[in-house]
């Protein structure tokens, strides 16, 4: 997950929205740690420039809650939100990146 940021900050695609499809995700591999780390490198890499919005499209329960645990921990730094629905997921990311400047509360 941290490389995909730096290759993203890297590239100078930091400031675009990106769909993220986790769908095919079975057994998650991270630990509350790991994710709190990544929030962290997150965090710092926010400093070298503004991320754009991100769609997370998950597949299990399990994955939403992970997900939403690290969508809450870089809340303030990447606007994040996470769906069990592609469509939806489209809809939302769509609707922020065209108004990048609503509100973390419209979320």
């Amino acid at each position: 997950v941290i490389g995909h940021f730096e290759t993203i900050r890297r590239e100078g695609y930091q400031g675009y929205s990106e769909f993220i499809d986790a769908s095919n995700i079975v057994d998650p591999t991270l630990s509350v740690a790991e994710l709190w780390n990544i929030a962290v490198a997150v965090r710092k890499m926010h400093r070298m420039g503004n991320f754009g919005p991100r769609a997370v499209w998950v597949g299990s329960d399990t994955n939403y809650v992970l997900a939403n645990m690290f969508a809450s921990l870089i809340s303030g730094f990447v606007r994040m939100r996470v769906f069990h629905d592609r469509v939806a997921a489209d809809e939302w990311l769509d609707k922020h990146s065209r108004n990048r400047s609503a509100s973390p509360d419209s979320r």
